[in-house]
């Protein structure tokens, strides 16, 4: 989607205005009648005289005395904060709080509103006191629903996450409140992560968010609260703003919180938090609730002022690298005789056609890695949502075995037999596109997050690869690829071993801990069998090694029997074993 790069000064330039064709000087900014900004301050010194004196008196006593910009090392989330970690970028999650249904077009229309807001404030920054950026790039990044037929013509490139919690009404809400809420991955939020130096978001950068965008059925249309968190008004608000119904106005208020500012309500002296003698200038404030329905030149001098305060604080902004990286591309000399010259009537070599397998709805596999001879299977046996997926030596244990379900269009589900067999399957870390995605196992969400296909190499091996990136990638092992419990990640598909699987067709062997002649039960015969051989009196002749040794520890004792009589008290506990070689 398209950026401008510069915007005018706000979205309400009135037809007078537009009548000069001379530069006008606005406290210190300089506009033409285009409505496109050049800026004229460059420091701090540039500041009305009248401006600074109110300014002082709010740092001071408001914002400092408030902390709502952060100090000492304290909350530096800040929107400022944001945008230069983001590298000139805001990045939202719509959580869209409301059952009503909302176009494609007017998502779309509402990340373009989201980028004109920031921007209102943002503007007032180019060209002062190094602040890096001309245009701050404002993208939606996902959406958090309670159910995705509420995103009308949903297209394959939107990142919708479909998690609930429950909402609970508070005293004095509106009983529209929908009582089930939707939320984005914590994994992804910077607001969860700020304080964690060394945090390192999945995916990348890029694919954090920083704020919520939260639109709530039933709330007041203009009423709302903002923070460093994001910005919450009513669902037919942010419609509005898409459709340009509804004026900027009350978003910026709230986004003027998440630079720090404070509100400003009740009378009008210092004792309500106002400075001496009130704005400076026209006496108004987009932060005095009903004032202005524009930011201010003292609103915008303000921003300026917080900027001076806060940008040479020790460790809190990294300036030498708040520039996007921008990839150089090596440049080619169509005279050097190195590059052979392109011929372009030679014809060009056809490739071989890709055969995908295709399997009956029930079967049993295990995928033994080509490269390393280890099995795919769940970490430590784990029967949770996002337990990560590693390879194992051993391919017997239930945790190596998936049974496939078919999705339709040659892609299958694979329901790990953890658990019952019935509850988790394979998925990939939220359908990111990205290599070196982790690869785990999760509840059904009905996503390309959870879809693979098996491309059948011609050499008895499969590469089983993702939907979630239009088949350009595949399932391998992460690093060195010999290494057991090694992770499983996703990688674009380049024909290596560590991407080939072999599939095997396992066959039930019986439960881990049957010690009693292997009748597929668990039960007090096997714990008084092997209490016996602990002490000697019975040894173990028939039993493979992985039926009693229940902790994989390579000994038998006290340990594997407390185990053991735990599993014979509870059926759901029985972990079945499996013959996974031909």
């Amino acid at each position: 989607m398209e950026k401008r790069k510069l915007r005018g000064l706000t979205a309400s330039v009135t037809a007078s205005a537009m009548l000069f064709s001379m530069m006008c000087v606005s406290g210190g900014l300089m506009f033409d009648s285009t409505g496109d900004n050049v800026v004229y301050a460059e420091t701090i010194s540039d500041m009305p005289s009248e401006y600074q004196s109110a300014a002082d008196w709010i740092w001071t006593n408001r914002i400092v005395a408030e902390n709502s910009l952060g100090s000492s090392n304290s909350r530096w989330n800040s929107m400022f904060d944001q945008i230069i970690d983001g590298k000139g970028t805001i990045n939202y999650v719509v959580r869209w709080h409301s059952t009503k249904t909302i176009t494609l077009e007017q998502r779309q229309k509402l990340e373009d509103a989201l980028d004109n807001c920031i921007n209102e404030w943002t503007d007032w920054l180019v060209g002062y006191e190094n602040w890096p950026y001309e245009h701050v790039d404002v993208n939606i990044v996902g959406w958090a629903v309670t159910d995705k037929s509420l995103l009308l013509d949903l297209q394959d490139d939107e990142i919708v996450y479909t998690d609930t919690v429950e909402y609970v009404i508070q005293p004095g809400e509106s009983n529209e409140i929908p009582t089930t809420m939707a939320n984005a991955p914590s994994e992804l939020s910077r607001f969860d992560h700020f304080a964690d130096e060394s945090y390192e978001y999945p995916g990348g950068l890029d694919k954090r968010f920083d704020q919520y965008l939260w639109a709530t059925q039933g709330f007041p249309d203009y009423g709302g609260c903002g923070g460093d968190w994001g910005q919450r008004l009513s669902d037919n608000y942010y419609i509005g703003i898409a459709e340009g119904t509804s004026t900027y106005h009350v978003q910026i208020h709230e986004l003027g919180h998440g630079f720090g500012i404070t509100d400003f309500y009740g009378g009008e002296g210092e004792s309500d938090g106002y400075p001496p003698g009130g704005f400076p200038g026209n006496g108004t404030s987009i932060m005095m609730a009903g004032s202005s329905s524009v930011i201010t030149d003292f609103d915008g001098w303000l921003l300026r002022y917080m900027w001076t305060k806060i940008k040479d604080e020790e460790g809190r902004f990294d300036m030498e690298n708040a520039l996007p990286e921008t990839p150089i591309e090596p440049a080619t000399d169509p005279t050097d005789p190195t590059e052979p010259p392109t011929d372009p009537t030679e014809p060009v070599e056809p490739q071989p056609e890709e055969n995908y397998m295709t399997f009956e709805d029930g079967t049993m596999i295990a995928l033994k890695n080509a490269g390393s001879g280890y099995y795919l299977g769940v970490q430590d046996g784990k029967a949770e949502n996002m337990a990560n997926v590693c390879q194992y030596g051993n391919g017997r244990m239930e945790q190596n075995i998936w049974t496939l379900k078919s999705a339709g269009d040659g892609y299958y589900y694979l329901y790990s037999k953890l658990d019952g067999g019935e509850k988790y399957l394979l998925d990939l870390y939220y359908g990111l596109a990205d290599d070196g995605t982790k690869i785990g196992i999760h509840e059904n969400t009905y996503s390309d997050a959870q879809l693979f296909k098996f491309l059948d190499n011609g050499d008895g091996t499969c590469t089983v690869v993702t939907k979630a990136t239009t088949d350009r990638s595949c399932v391998g092992v992460e690093g060195d690829y010999t290494a057991e419990n090694a992770g499983i990640v996703q990688n674009t598909r380049n024909g290596s071993d560590d991407q080939k699987w072999i599939i095997r067709n396992p066959k039930f062997m019986g439960y881990k801990g049957d010690c009693s002649g292997m009748d597929d039960v668990l039960n007090g015969t096997d714990c008084k069998r092997m209490a016996e051989h602990i002490l000697n009196k019975e040894p173990f002749v028939d039993n493979p090694m992985e039926f009693i040794d229940m902790n994989g520890d390579g000994a038998i004792n006290i340990f594997d029997l407390t185990i053991l009589k735990s599993m014979a008290a509870d059926k759901n506990e029985w972990k079945a074993l499996y013959d996974c070689e031909d």
